[in-house]
């Protein structure tokens, strides 16, 4: 991470939420997290990337799928 900041991960076709699902520091080589969450109507998942003053940075992210609901 080149600036610390957060990810948010989010169902497709909805607003960005407030609350974020990772939070990074430039600290910190690698962050792990997990959440359960649904999928858009498009079966699509949304990832925002958000910095601390709103500088410019990169990331590389790897989603891990272990298991899925069915309802």
């Amino acid at each position: 991470y080149a600036k610390p900041g957060w990810l948010t991960a989010f169902p497709s076709g909805q607003s960005l939420p407030a609350t974020s699902t990772l939070n990074f520091d430039i600290s910190e080589y690698a962050v792990a997290n997990g959440a359960i969450m649904a999928l858009g109507p498009d079966g699509k998942l949304c990832v925002n990337v958000g910095t601390v003053n709103n500088m410019p940075t990169t990331s590389q992210i790897v989603l891990d799928v272990v298991g899925y609901l069915v309802h």
